[in-house]
């Protein structure tokens, strides 16, 4: 078994062909992003951020604790892509209330679907506001680059040069992070992020990402593009409590 990538540093709609299958994509934005990176990133961080951002990476399963950046990365890395035209919009995709199985009582929150999900695009704003001045925001919002998502919208779906973070992925089925790999079509990239110790699913039902990272942990599923990546507590960058109390956490389980 391969070990984990924990890392060593080391326009208009068109169709293209990706080995020899046809792709639409939608067309690419046409300003440039004006982006915000932090000068605390661990080496392990900027190692994840390239492994990304590689042209042969489609599939990167994240790991780690609270605090560790796991969303300021990969939403960093998306952004990267945007500006590169390398892809063509952002999704972000997270379970829904208290588990992704508990997705249907969206449907009992006040408001149309966009303020149903608010409460749920509130670490993509933080993050976007972090990295991009106001303005970048409204142009990506006003040309529908950026979309939350919740995972029982999936099914069905086909993306296409688009770049998917997936929130949280801890609180997922094992058939619920299928349906999202399944999604992913020519020219995406997916980061499937994770805590496995504050999962909100019931017990019988964790460990499902878990299972993923032992299936996909190897060298056959690096020549496919898809790298599993560990983060520790050395990675923790939020803040010097929440690195104490990450660690204390741990002792007690």
């Amino acid at each position: 078994m391969a070990k984990d990538k924990t890392i060593s540093s080391n326009n208009g709609n068109r169709i293209s062909s990706q080995n020899q299958v046809k792709v639409f994509q939608d067309s690419k934005i046409k300003f440039d992003l004006n982006i915000r990176n932090r000068d605390d990133l661990t080496e392990k961080q900027k190692a994840l951020l390239e492994l990304i951002l590689d042209k042969h990476t489609k599939v990167v399963f994240l790991s780690g604790p609270a605090g560790s950046s796991k969303s300021f990365c990969s939403i960093l890395a998306g952004l990267q892509l945007l500006q590169n035209r390398r892809v063509s919009s952002l999704y972000y995709v997270r379970p829904i209330v208290e588990s992704a199985d508990a997705a249907s009582k969206l449907g009992y929150l006040p408001g149309d679907q966009s303020d149903k999900l608010a409460p749920y695009s509130t670490v993509l704003e933080e993050k976007l506001a972090e990295m991009l001045p106001e303005g970048d925001i409204k142009k990506l919002k006003a040309e529908d680059r950026l979309n939350v998502i919740p995972v029982n919208y999936a099914r069905g779906a086909n993306w296409a040069a688009k770049y998917i973070f997936v929130d949280e992925a801890q609180s997922y089925s094992l058939g619920e992070i299928k349906t999202l790999l399944t999604r992913i079509a020519g020219h995406s990239k997916m980061v499937i992020a994770a805590d496995p110790d504050q999962s909100d699913l019931p017990l019988a039902k964790q460990g499902g990402f878990n299972k993923i990272i032992e299936s996909f942990n190897n060298e056959d599923a690096q020549s496919h593009g898809i790298f599993c990546v560990k983060l520790d507590e050395e990675d923790i960058v939020r803040s010097s409590i929440c690195k104490y109390i990450v660690t204390k956490f741990k002792e007690i389980k």
